[in-house]
This record gives structure tokens, C-alpha cells and sequence, in this order.
């Protein structure tokens, strides 16, 4: 049996991990944080490449190794667990998180330099 891949997938693959390692989170908030952390930017640089890098390359090893699927490694918990933490895994990643966080930086971004802010009894919650 033949276990190599055709190039254009190794390609695909490959671009694929260096979106995941080089995003814009990746690209914007190193820099910050290093400017932010002053005279301890090796704790900084340290707990950034173990949340930013490390955590990352440790689930692709544990996808890859648990069958290359979410479905598949929580599986091996229970069936039923498999579809409840890839439900809640999916909505967070999706509608939880990234859909709020994108529409606040093109509200900040776009919309608020060109009308202003918000006044305050248009607000819907109030923290």
C-alpha cells in the first residue's frame, strides 16, 4: 500500500498549518504583548510560544494520532460525548467567539470613525 500524498495535498496541508500558526491573532497580539511586557518579555515570549504555538501543535498531534477527526478522538470518551463536545466545540469556535469578535473590529474599525460612538441610551446591555 501506498501511504504518500500527491504534492497539491502536501501543499494544501502545509498552508493550512501556517494559517493556523500564522494568523492575524498570531501576527497582531505577539507584538503587543511584548511591548506591553517590558523588562520580562522572556515570560511573555514563553507563555505566549507554549499558548500560541505549543497548545496548537500538541492538538494537531493529538487529532492526527486520535484518527484526524474531532468525532473520532472524543469518541473514544463516548458516542454521545463525541457529538455533544463537537457541537459546543463548533459554537464556540464559531458562533461564540468569532462572529462577535469580527463584527466588533469592523464596528471599530469601519462604522465607529465614520458615525461616532454610540450614545450611551442606545446601548442594549450596560456593564
Amino acid at each position: 500500500m501506498n501511504d504518500s500524498l500527491p504534492f497539491s495535498k502536501i501543499l494544501i496541508i502545509g498552508l493550512m498549518l501556517f494559517a493556523m500558526f500564522l494568523g492575524a491573532g498570531n501576527v497582531i497580539f505577539a507584538p503587543i504583548v511584548g511591548q506591553q511586557a517590558g523588562t520580562n518579555t522572556w515570560i511573555a515570549m514563553t507563555g505566549f510560544l507554549i499558548t500560541g504555538v505549543g497548545l496548537v501543535l500538541l492538538a494537531i498531534v493529538a487529532l492526527t494520532r486520535g484518527g484526524g477527526t474531532v468525532e473520532k478522538l472524543a469518541s473514544r470518551v463516548h458516542p454521545k460525548f463525541a457529538v455533544v463536545f463537537s457541537v459546543l466545540l463548533f459554537l464556540a469556535l464559531g458562533p461564540f467567539y468569532v462572529i462577535p469578535r469580527t463584527t466588533s473590529v469592523v464596528y471599530e474599525i469601519a462604522i465607529k470613525p465614520v458615525i461616532g460612538p454610540i450614545p450611551p441610551s442606545f446601548h442594549i446591555f450596560y456593564i
